[in-house]
């Protein structure tokens, strides 16, 4: 009764209700067809769940690093750069745990735009916000 309800008031035709974001995630990569052979690109420091998750979906994590003389600030840039022909998504996690940076709205639609236009294979993103 939940996830309809949910579903119905985010306009959604479907919800699912997991009890973490660890779940979610590994919902979300086996969902959209992550496998042997693919790529995810994510960011460290991070939640090392994340990295985790993607090597359970049986694909290779690409890392994107923030730095701490840069307040740990994730760039669109670094992320676009990471991409090659074998990824199959990107995760970033923002407001980031541990740092608690922020991703900019303008970067997270640059590398959404950029991922959902195809740029270099790209064919999906999940942002978590």
């Amino acid at each position: 009764a939940f996830e309809h309800e949910f579903a119905t008031a985010v306009g959604a035709p479907h919800a699912c209700a997991v009890a973490n974001c660890t779940v979610a995630l590994h919902m979300a990569l086996r969902g959209i067809g992550v496998g042997p052979g693919d790529e995810v690109i994510s960011h460290a420091p991070g939640w090392p769940s994340i990295f985790e998750q993607i090597k359970l979906a049986e694909a290779r994590p690409v890392v994107v690093r923030a730095h701490a003389e840069d307040g740990f600030t994730l760039h669109a840039q670094a992320f676009l750069e990471a991409i090659t022909p074998r990824t199959r998504g990107i995760v970033i996690n923002s407001p980031c745990n541990p740092t608690g940076a922020v991703m900019s709205e303008a970067e997270l639609t640059t590398v959404a735009r950029a991922a959902a236009a195809g740029r270099r294979s790209c064919s999906t993103v999940t942002l978590i916000r």
